[in-house]
């Protein structure tokens, strides 16, 4: 292969490539926004069940 083919076919990857990563990026951003809301729900649940039980005393 010469240098040029070598460059083209690196050229048309690197716009894939990036596309790729981007979207993986986006995808574990996504995740870690949906542990840290399903943790605050966890502790707002936490929260209204001491409360029920201080109320019921």
């Amino acid at each position: 292969m010469t240098n040029a083919t070598k460059y083209a076919l690196i050229e048309g990857l690197l716009p894939f490539t990036l596309a790729i990563i981007i979207v993986a990026l986006i995808d574990i951003y996504e995740y870690r926004c949906e542990r840290e809301d399903k943790d605050v729900i966890d502790d707002l649940d936490e929260r209204l069940q001491k409360l029920e039980e201080v109320n019921e005393r």
